[in-house]
């Protein structure tokens, strides 16, 4: 893979999105006349085609999300998925060999369904307070229990020892 590049770290993109992705091949002995390139969810153990008999020739994948989403079923869900690409003559549970090309299935990405926009003063915080108490802070409570047992632990050992 090299676009995006492994140090670009964990991918995300919104479902309808065109997503682009290019890679290369290496350590080829014997090139395929085309490759299969799907997207796997694991959680739905479901494939979902992005390109069949796909040309070698090409270096670039386009997967327009909104034409698939409005073509194909299984619709795409907000998760996790894992990038194939394999030969087109083989299948994706063949074992490799060598000099040929071997299912690639390293890069991971995520998708998820993009939401309008909310408007500030419509905004509404989950953890915020606005009326809680100095005294209902969990930190602020540890702070002055421990504050008071070192007090008391340091009256009793100058009490002790005088």
């Amino acid at each position: 893979m090299v676009t995006p590049a492994a140090t670009d770290g964990f991918q995300l993109y919104p479902i309808g999105a065109t997503i682009t992705w290019s890679y290369n091949y290496t350590s080829l002995l014997i090139t395929p006349t085309a490759i299969n390139v799907e997207a796997f969810c694991s959680r739905t153990q479901q494939y979902y085609t992005i390109a069949n008999n796909y040309s070698v020739n090409e270096r670039k994948i386009i997967w327009d999300t909104d034409k698939y989403q409005s073509s194909q079923t299984p619709q795409l869900a907000a998760e996790t998925y894992t990038l194939l690409m394999y030969d087109s003559a083989t299948q994706k549970t063949d074992v490799p060999v060598a000099g040929k090309l071997a299912i690639f299935r390293t890069f991971q990405f995520a998708m998820y369904t993009p939401r309008g926009n909310i408007p500030l003063n419509e905004y509404e915080c989950p953890t915020c307070s606005t009326g809680s108490s100095i005294w209902d802070s969990h930190g602020l409570r540890v702070l002055m229990g421990t504050a008071m047992i070192a007090a008391i632990s340091f009256a009793w050992f100058v009490h002790g020892v005088m």
